[in-house]
């Protein structure tokens, strides 16, 4: 039961994620092209009114939010620095959101008891054990994406970062090579710390 609870838990935070970058995007004036939660093949999905591809895919382990400016007059032109920022940052800004409210609604109801005096059960602290799981694995998932390692979303503001100071776009074989250099470092500093905590 756990181990389902678990995957579940890490799906809706995915999803909350994800939904933190279609949120802020829309509200910018951007149309979202699609939203996917896992990777690989898509299991099922549909098209909303918007125009916008909500998608399942084979492993719930990640998502993606494709977005481009949806303006009528410039449906061209690129996101501007400050959006692309607000967009990256929605995401793990959705899932620390969630986490305190489960942590919120927990703690609300840490006399082990709920509203009225119902006295805990196996449901309740089945529900309780579910929120404290949901808000610790929306704190990760916010927190990892975090990280300045393109693809992820703090990966993505790095590079919006050398493009501001820069003053035009990276090229595609910049990126590829700022993407190889950032995961060539993420695993040596990976390993330090498994061979430091091995010894």
């Amino acid at each position: 039961m756990y181990i389902s609870i678990a995957l579940l838990s890490s799906f809706a935070a995915i999803c909350c994620h994800e939904i933190g970058h279609w949120m802020s995007a829309r509200l910018l004036g951007m149309k979202v092209i699609g939203v996917t939660v896992g990777l690989g093949p898509e299991l099922m999905g549909y098209t909303d009114k918007a125009g916008t591809r909500w998608g399942i895919a084979l492993w719930p382990v990640a998502g993606k939010c494709t977005f481009t400016n949806g303006t009528p007059r410039e449906p061209t032109l690129a996101p501007s620095f400050k959006s692309k920022v607000v967009i990256y940052l929605a995401g793990s800004g959705l899932n620390l959101a969630v986490a305190g409210l489960c942590l919120v609604i927990v703690f609300w109801s840490g006399d082990l008891s709920w509203p009225g005096g119902r006295p805990v059960t196996l449901t309740t602290d089945l529900i309780e054990s579910t929120l404290v799981l949901l808000a610790i694995v929306s704190v990760c998932c916010g927190l990892f994406n975090l990280l300045p390692i393109p693809p992820l979303d703090g990966g993505q503001i790095l590079l919006a970062v050398v493009e501001r100071a820069r003053g035009k776009p990276l090229s595609g074989a910049a990126i590829n090579s700022f993407r190889q250099g950032a995961l060539f470092v993420t695993l040596l500093c990976t390993g330090a710390i498994v061979n430091g905590s091995a010894e």
